[in-house]
């Protein structure tokens, strides 16, 4: 069995505890399929705080490594990581350079203008795509998390334990 989340995980407010509450759909061993954006990229690199990935609606930024921690965090192990390749056509990376490329957005547009091949953008890492397994659940003695202590604690009229 399998679940698959594209672009999903930079808006949620709480990746690991949404990932954790997904792990009982999964059977031992089954896979979680995700995308999001590469805050490790060569582009974010070079753009810095220009990078166009750096928008209102995502909350979180992943890199390969942090990825790997909140996946490991919610009871999944990372088995595989690749970029997503992508093609642009030449007439869309000149509009979208505009802004901080004038020059060459305006001599990319005039050519586009006669001939708007597709460009491949996918060396530049922005997207990451990531198959991990869910983990048994015997080697992952700290899920219960303190708000979970806390809430069967509350639940049962006892103090919870630190």
């Amino acid at each position: 069995d399998a679940i698959v989340m594209l672009d999903v995980l930079e808006h949620l407010w709480d990746p690991v505890a949404d990932l954790r509450h997904l792990r009982p759909v999964l059977h031992d061993g089954g896979l979680l399929a995700l995308s999001t954006v590469n805050l490790q990229s060569i582009h974010a690199r070079a753009r810095g705080d220009d990078w166009p990935w750096f928008i209102r609606p995502h909350l979180h930024y992943f890199s390969p490594g942090t990825l790997k921690q909140t996946l490991s965090r919610a009871g999944y192990s990372m088995v595989h990581w690749s970029t997503v390749p992508r093609w642009f056509h030449l007439s869309y990376v000149a509009r979208r350079a505009g802004s901080s490329h004038g020059a060459l957005s305006r001599t990319a547009a005039r050519m586009a203008a006669v001939v708007d091949p597709r460009i491949p953008v996918g060396w530049l890492g922005d997207v990451i795509f990531v198959v991990a397994r869910k983990t048994s659940t015997a080697r992952l003695p700290d899920l219960v998390d303190a708000s979970t202590r806390l809430a069967r604690a509350d639940r049962n009229g006892r103090s919870p334990r630190a």
